[in-house]
């Protein structure tokens, strides 16, 4: 697992920079890490060693970790503040689900809380409600807020009216290869010349 999590971080970082050498500077990129990978002694290390090797500025790059990793807060304060010592962006991906608190929360170094897909795709009273304190939440505490699993135009409107930051999930775009990507951001960029 450790060393698949390196493969990805490695590609995908290897894919923006060259992204970012065809014309496209303001793409960021936001790598999923999980709990062991986290967890390895190995895994500072190995960020900023594929951070060299790259030469992709740590200011493109978001780590997204989930809610498990509090399980032994101090331990993840102190890598937290020490990836973002190096530039990096972090996000608690799929809040909402998982182990925390408020109080700890509180406690660590992030800049952005991605809301779960399950609060999203919630369309009654009790849905909405946590969706728009979560949003509230966030908004006070100075997050950057995402929206995750926006499939419909009634989820957009919804999290725009209530000062989400950012929307992601099919209905802006599916996962799609490298080539793709950049085709798109050719015809994107040629149709606002």
């Amino acid at each position: 697992m450790v060393r698949i999590g390196e493969w990805i971080l490695k590609t995908a970082c290897k894919e923006i920079k060259e992204l970012h050498r065809k014309g496209f500077p303001s793409i960021k990129l936001a790598v999923n890490v999980s709990v062991k990978q986290f967890r390895d002694h190995k895994f500072l290390e190995m960020v900023n060693e594929v951070l060299i090797e790259t030469e992709l500025d740590p200011y493109y790059l978001e780590l997204e970790i989930t809610e498990s990793i509090v399980q032994d807060i101090e331990e993840s304060i102190v890598i937290i503040n020490k990836l973002k010592a190096l530039g990096i962006k972090i996000a608690i991906d799929d809040f909402g689900t998982g182990y925390s608190s408020l109080s700890v929360l509180n406690q660590l170094p992030i800049d952005n809380l991605k809301i779960d897909k399950s609060f999203i795709k919630e369309s009654n009273e009790n849905g909405e409600a946590l969706v728009k304190t979560i949003i509230q939440m966030g908004r006070n505490l100075n997050f950057i807020l995402v929206a995750e699993g926006v499939e419909y135009e009634e989820q957009v409107t919804f999290s725009k009216k209530n000062h989400c930051h950012i929307g992601q999930g099919y209905f802006f775009s599916e996962p799609l290869p490298i080539e793709e990507l950049e085709k798109q951001l050719k015809e994107k960029h040629d149709f606002y010349r």
